[in-house]
Formats: structure tokens, C-alpha cells, sequence
């Protein structure tokens, strides 16, 4: 009875905390809700397999195994990081403008995209092998590479809206330094999670991929 009563209260505190951490971070949460809606809408655009988007999706699957099948570590390590670096970039620009509030947001979606296109695509051709091979080859990687595009997006919301306040606060323009500076500091740490995330997609490739044939 005592072990029940305990167990019931940690579930009540593990849900109190994460619904604490959803409230805390309004922001951080809002952007993976737009992830996740251009998830699903990956998803359900590519459920026809004779339109334009599916047979692009094709050609981008075979040339991303290519590399993963025939490339040295190096440069699947190299390649993982310039897909999620791309996007990392441009929502760091967006953060630089004072329209990067309703810039970034899209840029998350079109992530969502990305993704869900690329998983069903997987699971569609592949079944339980493609599924296995998302699991546990794509999946932990990603999920770096998610948390540091969704840091970065609210980062750059945060300051884009500081610069906003700034345009109509003419005479605060003295404290723009610091803002960017905390900015490019923010910035280099979410750059350590891409490494990070790169690292770990290139090993797992390196151990796995040879247990799947495409």
C-alpha cells in the first residue's frame, strides 16, 4: 500500500513539473507546437506517392543514404551538421531584424515539414525496418538538433522583439550592445548542441546502418 501511495505521488510530481516547465516557458513551448503542426502536415502531404513532392522526397532519400552508406564518418558528420546549421543560420538572422517575431515562427514549420515528409517517407517504402531505422539511427541525433532549432528560435524571437521595442524607443539604442553580445553567446552554446547532435548521427550511422538495406 505504501509503495502505491508512493508511486502515485511521483507521477503527480513528474506531471506537476512538466506541466510547470510548459507554463514556464510559454515561448519554448508555442514553437514545438509549430513544429509539431508542420509534423503533420509533412506527413499528410506526402501520403500521395504519385505527386511531384513525393518523387523530390525520393530523390533527396536516395542521395542523403548515398552519403550515409558510401562517406567516411567525416563526412556524414559534416553533412548532419550543415542540415540542421542551415536552419540554425537563418533564424539566427531573423533574430538580427525587428520582424524576426513573425519570421521565425514559419521557419519552425517548414522544420515540422521537413521532418514529417522525411519520416513518412520511411515508414511508407520501408515499414517496420524504416520505422527501426528512424528509431534508432535518426531519432537520438535529432533530437539535439530539434532542442537546439527550437533554443535558437526562441532566442531569436526574444531579441527581435527587444529590437522592435528599441525602434520605438528611439533613445535606448545605447543598450543594443549587450543584447547582442548575450545574443552571440546564447547563440555559441546551441551551436555546442548541433556538434553534439551531429556527432551522435554519424556514430550511430557509422555502428548501425550496415544492420539496414535500402
Amino acid at each position: 500500500m505504501y509503495i502505491k501511495t508512493l508511486k502515485i505521488k511521483n507521477n503527480k510530481k513528474i506531471k506537476t513539473k512538466s506541466k510547470n516547465f510548459f507554463i514556464n516557458n510559454k515561448l519554448f513551448t508555442f514553437l514545438f507546437i509549430i513544429f509539431l503542426l508542420g509534423f503533420i502536415c509533412g506527413n499528410i502531404m506526402l501520403k500521395n506517392k504519385n505527386n511531384d513532392l513525393f518523387r523530390k522526397a525520393t530523390d533527396l532519400f536516395t542521395l542523403n543514404f548515398n552519403i550515409r552508406k558510401e562517406g567516411s564518418f567525416f563526412n556524414i558528420f559534416t553533412e548532419s551538421i550543415f542540415s540542421s546549421f542551415i536552419f540554425i543560420l537563418i533564424i539566427f538572422s531573423t533574430g538580427l531584424s525587428a520582424f524576426g517575431v513573425t519570421l521565425t515562427p514559419p521557419i519552425i514549420f517548414l522544420k515540422g515539414c521537413c521532418t514529417g515528409i522525411f519520416q513518412n517517407y520511411l515508414f511508407q517504402n520501408f515499414g517496420v525496418k524504416g520505422v527501426l531505422f528512424f528509431i534508432f539511427v535518426i531519432l537520438p541525433g535529432f533530437l539535439f538538433s530539434i532542442l537546439a532549432t527550437l533554443l535558437m528560435a526562441k532566442e531569436a524571437i526574444k531579441i527581435s522583439n527587444i529590437f522592435s521595442s528599441i525602434l520605438i524607443n528611439i533613445k535606448n539604442w545605447q543598450n543594443d550592445e549587450k543584447y547582442i553580445k548575450s545574443y552571440l553567446i546564447k547563440t555559441g552554446c546551441i551551436l555546442i548542441l548541433v556538434v553534439i547532435s551531429a556527432f551522435i548521427d554519424s556514430t550511430l550511422n557509422f555502428l548501425l546502418f550496415r544492420f539496414f538495406s535500402f
